[in-house]
């Protein structure tokens, strides 16, 4: 795979992560997000970095192949964030990105299916300032 083509998996995400960090720090700010639902939106973080960095390493050593385990680690991810309750499309994204794995070329061969990919560099960015407002509230 080309360095053009891994910024497109790396790089279309921003204005859902951006929504949805600005509804979660009104939430935050607001204090309508209970203890037992914080945890539960960092255990989602957490998954989603590790994801990330597990994505992050396989495209570097091996491209893109289909890969059982990045695609359970995603819908790992998904589980989280429904029980999370995030919403705010997050499902749909991670639910994407499980799918992906199942068989990149396909995605890679069709740049508007690649929209519904998320990028790994944004959302783990975002994820960051997620950890980081959930500590200080």
């Amino acid at each position: 795979m080309d360095f053009i083509g891994k910024n497109i998996l790396i790089t279309s995400f921003t204005t859902f992560v951006e929504t949805l960090t600005k509804k979660l720090t009104e939430k935050l700010i607001d204090r309508r997000i209970s203890t037992d639902q914080k945890e539960k939106i960092c255990e989602t973080i957490i998954a989603i970095k590790t994801a990330n960095d597990s994505t992050r390493k396989f495209i570097n050593s091996d491209g893109y192949k289909p890969n059982t385990d990045l695609t359970n680690l995603w819908r790992d991810c998904l589980r989280k964030a429904v029980a999370a309750d995030i919403n705010e499309g997050l499902e749909d994204y991670l639910y994407h990105k499980a799918d992906f794995w199942g068989n990149p070329q396909e995605w890679l061969e069709n740049p508007s299916a690649m929209e519904l990919v998320p990028k790994l560099r944004d959302l783990d960015n975002k994820c960051d300032i997620l950890l980081q407002m959930l500590k200080k509230n």
